[in-house]
């Protein structure tokens, strides 16, 4: 019988002395005859045994105590901040902001790395083949959510592969209707008046605008249908032009809004109202408190990032969502800091995630 070291990758690590005490048989050479002998065998075998455990147990505590943790290293190098948008946009504007406040706060370079495409897919990937190990984020969005429904295979998994480090800003959404539609009533009177001639304006499949819509069909008996949009400008303008009945725009989109006569602001999905519209109702306000969602901009890093690594990022970017600087890039954006809890945030993802899944399930919807 062989000590079990021998069949284990740590055995080469051991001293020659102790190596050779482990390679050694543990025979049992008692003599029925000769208790001395018997007394003597015994305890080589013990002597042998004790010098296998006790270099397992010297080795074991060499390496919890000798070697540095992952985190006293890091960061040691810069850090990449990797944006799934085109630059110039306000996704990309916040994480530049970000990265100059992460990189006071964190002591390295956080360089920002904008690689759109794909809904958010070849950014978000990027992210997920990096190693997880810090030093390669991803700036999310509710895209990031919508994109992994709407593809059939699009290479991740967002609350599997991706944990979330800190939210940073938000937004409500806003149901923008024509000129003749006045009040979320004018809007469920129109459409029973004229069933099956209403419809909608969304930014694709899966995407907020559509859950919201749909949502409301289903709440109050809208029977609208789905015209989709390249982008929200393309949106406002077959408002105006009488081509759909609604339109869920950001508060920040619908503030500029507020005074245009072809239009009209419904209601809001935030918990409260716009501080950007602050004379628009929120659709708690009017009896619909499932009308609830919000735009959302948290860091996300790999999900297998040690975990002491995630909290030295989390205490530095929680400092980074206070700062000065972020809230008034914010404010010029019209976004809001978000106010809630990293759970509440990560509750609100998972629900919206499911909320959006049953919808296209619904819808008959099939991801290509």
């Amino acid at each position: 019988m062989f000590c079990l070291l021998t069949d284990a990758p740590l055995f080469a690590l051991l001293s020659p002395c102790d190596r050779r005490a482990c390679e050694q048989p543990l025979t049992d050479h008692r003599s029925k005859s000769n208790a001395g002998v018997e007394t003597a065998s015994g305890g080589i075998v013990m002597i042998r045994l004790w010098s296998c455990v006790r270099a397992a147990l010297c080795l074991l505590a060499s390496l919890f105590v000798s070697c540095p943790t992952v985190a006293q290293d890091y960061p040691s190098r810069p850090i990449i901040l990797v944006v799934p948008f085109p630059a110039g946009g306000s996704t990309d504007i916040v994480a530049r902001i970000t990265s100059q406040e992460l990189s006071k706060r964190i002591g390295v370079p956080v360089v920002v790395e904008n690689r759109p495409g794909g809904g958010t897919i070849v950014g978000s990937l990027s992210v997920k083949s990096a190693k997880p190990d810090g030093y390669t984020l991803l700036l999310s969005t509710n895209t990031f959510y919508a994109s992994a429904l709407s593809q059939k295979n699009p290479g991740y998994d967002p609350f599997r592969d991706f944990v979330t480090l800190v939210p940073l800003a938000s937004a409500a959404y806003v149901l923008i209707a024509p000129r003749d539609v006045r009040t979320l009533d004018d809007l469920i009177e129109r459409s029973k008046a004229q069933p099956g001639q209403s419809n909608y304006g969304s930014l694709g499949t899966g995407a907020s605008q559509m859950v919201l819509a749909e949502q409301l069909k289903e709440a109050i008996g809208i029977d609208w249908q789905e015209v989709p949009y390249k982008g929200a400008a393309d949106a406002i303008l077959a408002i105006m032009r009488g081509d759909v009945q609604g339109f869920f725009g950001t508060d920040g989109l619908a503030a500029q809004y507020v005074k245009n006569p072809d239009v009209n602001l419904l209601a809001t999905s935030g918990a409260k109202r716009s501080s950007y519209i602050p004379g628009v109702p929120t659709f708690a306000e009017l009896g619909h408190p499932e009308i609830y969602d919000l735009g959302l901009f948290a860091v996300a890093a790999r999900s297998e990032t040690p975990d002491q690594i995630v909290q030295v990022l989390r205490q530095h970017l929680a400092s980074v969502a206070r700062a000065p600087e972020l809230l008034q890039v914010l404010k010029s954006n019209s976004l809001e800091p978000y106010e809630g809890t990293l759970v509440e945030y990560d509750t609100l993802a998972q629900d919206r995630y499911a909320r959006s899944a049953t919808i296209l399930r619904k819808l008959g919807f099939t991801a290509k």
